[in-house]
């Protein structure tokens, strides 16, 4: 199953829906397409929920550590759920503590939800996973437009 990666609260939340076994391919792929959605937005900061629901295997710390995005201006919480191990939770929560990012782990997508709307109480508290607009899927190193857009 691949990588995908769409608006979850249009302008305001990305969500990152893992896959089984994230690969550092997957994790570095160009974030063009996630940085500029995120340098259109309207918004100060942009916000990004992280789905580990089916994930089973991710990259270490230095491939986080390699990651550009995070680092983006408007890049505000991230905000992660249901870890596949102790071991993903520690790695993820150091991966924030070496960028210096608001991060939080929480288990479910209710409470992440939950968090980021007492951060910004205009995220619509009935928002669910199926009203994401998935813009991109990654396969490996290969990303594929899934707005229907031609380049």
């Amino acid at each position: 199953m691949p990588m995908k990666i769409g608006w979850l609260v249009p302008e305001k939340v990305i969500y990152f829906q893992m896959a089984e076994k994230v690969t550092a391919a997957e994790l570095l792929s160009d974030p063009t397409p996630t940085i500029s959605r995120m340098e259109a937005s309207s918004e100060p900061l942009i916000h990004c929920v992280f789905d580990y629901t089916i994930a089973t295997d991710i990259p270490g710390l230095n491939v986080f550590a390699q990651s550009e995005f995070p680092r983006h201006p408007k890049f505000g919480w991230s905000v992660d759920f249901a870890h596949p191990s102790p071991v993903t939770r520690f790695i993820l929560k150091t991966t924030g503590a070496l960028f210096n990012l608001k991060t939080r782990s929480l288990n479910t997508y209710d409470e992440a939800i939950a968090f980021l709307q007492e951060l910004d109480p205009a995220i619509p508290s009935d928002v669910t996973i199926d009203d994401v607009q998935w813009y991109l899927e990654i396969i490996g190193n290969e990303q594929h437009d899934l707005t229907g857009a031609t380049s």
